[in-house]
């Protein structure tokens, strides 16, 4: 007893600066930004606290509605956009053809890119006149005439949408491709024999097998794009009008460019709710699905 409690008491020794340096790192941010955000700030004001002038302004505010909308908009367009073309291409680099192995990484490549280059590129594709996409949507007879896609409140949504679709995808589908190779091939072979249709083995075959894996990938995904922010900012700014203005890029603007830090810390706290309930959840669903494994 003596000799395990001396080596429990060694490996404590051992964790704790890591301990503290995690601690430095991210929880005093945390409760710094959580005691600012009861700090009412700004140009000529003396600090004062507590307040929950930040929270009304939170919870009144006519742009933060919008951006909490945008927000929702984004994350629900986004996830799954990336569900839809990560089953795809999970489904067709699962194959056994040619070149998978290059296919593969090639999938790969747009996920590898760091997200200011992919905005870069994108806002380039878009731009009129020089940009490729009006260019090739009007020679598919799709459009009469070039479109500003980023600076029009009616499309710089849907344009910011897209490109975060090619970006994301292949982390969605690395994630389905893992699923995919352990569903047994036993199945598919007995359904073959049952006569089943391709769509019917993906029905009752593919989506049970993957379902635990489907539901992480969704639930990591969500994490991910609620809290997004650099593809956003460098593409549109938040504009045009704050059509484009997401929780993430509303935060950076209040602080940085209204310098109203205790507004942008309650609108951290509220982000920080939301992302916590999703990540809880996330945690809930891995030790379940860890828990069954183990127990199968």
């Amino acid at each position: 007893m003596r000799a395990g409690g001396r080596r429990t008491s060694a490996g404590l020794w051992f964790v704790l600066p890591a301990t503290l340096v995690l601690l430095a790192v991210l929880v005093v941010p945390v409760l710094d930004v959580f005691y600012e955000s009861f700090v009412l700030t700004g140009p000529g004001r003396q600090r004062m606290f507590p307040s929950l002038r930040n929270y009304e302004f939170v919870v009144a505010d006519e742009v933060v509605a919008l951006a909490a909308r945008n927000t929702v908009t984004f994350t629900a367009s986004s996830v799954m956009g990336h569900l839809a073309l990560g089953m795809a291409i999970a489904l067709l680099l699962s194959q056994r053809i040619r070149g998978r192995a290059l296919f593969r990484n090639l999938a790969l490549l747009p996920w590898m890119l760091p997200p200011a280059v992919v905005a870069t590129g994108w806002a380039w594709l878009y731009h009129s006149p020089f940009g490729m996409v009006n260019p090739l949507l009007a020679g598919l007879g799709l459009i009469g005439a070039p479109k500003a896609w980023l600076a029009s409140p009616e499309t710089a949504m849907g344009a910011v949408v897209v490109a975060n679709l090619w970006r994301g995808f292949p982390f969605i589908s690395l994630i389905l491709l893992a699923g995919l190779q352990s569903v047994p091939g036993v199945l598919y072979e007995s359904a073959g024999v049952d006569g089943a249709t391709a769509f019917q083995r993906f029905l009752h075959v593919t989506l049970p097998g993957i379902k635990r894996v489907l539901l992480i990938a969704t639930t990591l995904d969500l994490i991910n794009t609620v809290k997004y922010f650099d593809l956003i900012w460098v593409m549109t700014g938040g504009g045009p009008a704050n059509r484009t203005e997401v929780f993430a890029t509303l935060i950076y603007r209040v602080a940085f460019q209204f310098f109203r830090s205790g507004r942008a810390a309650a609108l951290a706290v509220v982000m920080f709710v939301a992302v916590g309930v999703f990540t809880f959840f996330y945690v809930r669903l891995t030790v379940r699905t860890a828990g069954e494994t183990a127990t199968a």
